[in-house]
């Protein structure tokens, strides 16, 4: 159980991430042209083969991929390493083989692999407790290694700096003029009316109501026509929509 814990954890987290820095996904010519789906649609469908196929990789490079992806270094403890190995080999052999040692098992175990008594292992009480705080441990490791690099990545500077590339005008400059938010808790939870809005030109009042639409779920009288919209406009206009179903609004 520990040991799908831990890879369901390492799988779901590097596929959120690679959907949202998709450029941190190696090169692949077979996904890279000739598919009729949006921007995100194909960052999700690259993104869920890499992490498939990277499944199939031992734990040690499995761990390498996933701190090399994220930009994170390699602090975690070889002895925490070898020993989350050894316990999926294990948990693989008693699947497949009834614990009965065999090459698969030898060849996979690494390091810490152990012989068995008759050429069968056993999982004892203790064995399970030591592997199971190992991996505590190892999970541990990992938070702290992302927690350490990604704790300034909040939803609230994320809507921000959206904020900042749809809006470059003098009306629309500040965030909190139209937005209520809650720093401790990292959420938007309401709209504000500002005044300056009566001053808003046809394309700014287009990209403000858009927005709050997304936000409220509910029409905000949008008239959108894209024939109105020229350079800067339109082109955010479309990036805005390709991220709409994925970015994290409130």
């Amino acid at each position: 159980m520990a040991v799908a814990t831990l890879e369901a954890a390492l799988a779901s987290s590097l596929r959120y991430y690679l959907c949202h820095f998709p450029e941190k996904l190696p090169r692949d010519p077979k996904h890279s042209e000739g598919l009729a789906v949006s921007r995100v649609d194909h960052a999700v469908l690259r993104a869920d083969t890499y992490v498939h196929g990277l499944g199939y990789k031992s734990v040690a490079e499995y761990l390498d991929r996933y701190l090399s992806l994220l930009s994170l270094p390699n602090e975690l403890a070889p002895e925490l390493v070898n020993m989350t190995v050894e316990i999926k080999a294990t948990r693989n052999l008693m699947m497949h083989n009834d614990l009965v040692i065999n090459k698969v098992y030898v060849e996979t175990a690494g390091p810490l692999r152990r012989s068995g008594s008759g050429g069968r292992l056993e999982v004892s009480p203790s064995y399970v407790q030591e592997g199971a705080l190992s991996m505590k441990q190892l999970f541990g490791s990992l938070s702290a290694l992302i927690s350490r690099k990604y704790c300034s990545y909040t939803r609230l500077q994320a809507n921000r700096r959206l904020w900042d590339f749809m809006f470059d005008t003098p009306l629309l400059k500040k965030y909190e003029d139209y937005w209520e938010v809650d720093e401790a808790d990292d959420r938007v939870f309401a709209f504000k009316k500002c005044e300056r809005e009566r001053s808003l030109s046809h394309s700014e009042a287009m990209l403000l109501s858009l927005w709050r639409t997304h936000f409220t779920g509910k029409s905000e009288s949008l008239y959108l026509n894209m024939r109105s919209l020229v350079g800067k406009s339109r082109a955010r206009v479309l990036f805005f929509l390709s991220i709409a179903d994925v970015f994290p609004l409130y």
